[in-house]
């Protein structure tokens, strides 16, 4: 599960611009493929300031400070 809700601004642990998460959900990926994974939808707006969206997987995601 993860550490962090909807409303709050992630960021990637790789990098990259600040999000918000707008929504969960939970995947099933196979059983080779870890099973059940949560995934989170976030918003963030790009260097051209367009709003972009995308889901990501919440393993790859921390909270920004």
């Amino acid at each position: 599960m993860a550490n962090f809700n909807t409303g709050d601004i992630v960021k990637l642990k790789s990098g990259g611009p600040l999000m918000t998460v707008l929504v969960f959900e939970t995947e099933w990926l196979g059983a080779g493929k870890g099973g059940y994974q949560e995934f989170a939808y976030c918003q963030w707006f790009d260097s051209n300031g367009k709003l972009q969206e995308s889901k990501f997987i919440t393993s790859a995601l921390e909270k920004a400070q």
